[in-house]
């Protein structure tokens, strides 16, 4: 019968690590015969299991789950592979900008932006006749070089 207390360490190294055999070399990091044997031997034992799931319900132990950074690199991830859907995709990353902290999506204040500058597109209503509308084309212009023409509205 083994030691209840190294059932308990491997079962906290199973937490962080998937890899039976991984969690067991962090158990016996200079013997590992004896890491293979635990690996074998312990990863579907029912105390080592049970202690997972005891120490998978204790909310202390998430912080040693990840990192911010293996998180936010988790959704980075996501929102950048093009084989999820787009909708999925966002979702991503918003989480991710709410991992970073650089979205909050709980803000609901919106940013409205003014920007009062003329348009650089001509708008001509009825330009008449070709001669009448290369007149205007070339007064609009002049005007727009010299900084004079300013736009009353934007509907085209």
């Amino acid at each position: 019968m083994e030691p209840v207390e190294s059932k308990a360490a491997y079962a906290a190294f199973l937490l962080n690590e998937k890899n039976p055999f991984e969690a067991a070399k962090k158990l016996c990091p200079t013997d590992t015969g004896r890491a293979l044997w635990v690996a074998s031997n312990w990863a579907n034992d029912p105390e080592v299991i049970a202690e997972v799931q005891r120490l998978k319900g204790d909310s202390r132990n998430i912080m040693g789950i990840a990192t911010r950074y293996e998180l936010a690199k988790f959704y980075w991830d996501l929102a950048n592979d093009k084989t999820i859907e787009p909708k999925d995709r966002i979702i991503a990353a918003e989480k991710y900008g709410a991992v970073a902290q650089i979205y909050d999506p709980k803000a609901t204040n919106t940013t409205n932006i003014k920007v009062d500058a003329a348009p650089r597109v001509m708008v001509v209503r009825d330009h008449g006749n070709d001669d009448e509308w290369e007149k205007k084309v070339e007064r609009q212009q002049r005007e727009l070089t010299n900084g004079k023409y300013v736009a009353n509205s934007t509907r085209h």
